[in-house]
């Protein structure tokens, strides 16, 4: 192979990796950013009914209900956006 075809393969390979570096940045970033948001939000009403019974208080009937989906929706988000977490580079149909 001509030494201009193996420079050009190389500043290709180069710009690839830099492209894709550059978009799963962003992506994770922002991927990580909204699904903590998401979790943190049941998290934390469910945070709430807990520290009611640590401090010895206790939950309704339907309060424990709503702590026990709470903690089920909990686990289920983390479960399915650890499931959808796919970088864009992943999916780039790159030569």
């Amino acid at each position: 192979m001509p030494m201009g075809d193996l420079v050009k393969t190389a500043l290709g390979d180069a710009l690839k990796a830099t492209v894709c570096t550059a978009l799963d940045k962003n992506y994770v970033r922002g991927f990580n950013e909204a699904s903590s948001a998401c979790v943190e939000v049941l998290t934390g009403a469910r945070n709430g009914l807990l520290a009611k019974m640590e401090s010895g208080g206790k939950l309704s009937a339907q309060e424990q209900a709503l702590y026990a989906r709470l903690t089920e929706l909990e686990a289920e988000m983390g479960e399915r956006l650890n499931a959808a977490y796919e970088p864009p580079s992943a999916k780039l149909d790159l030569p």
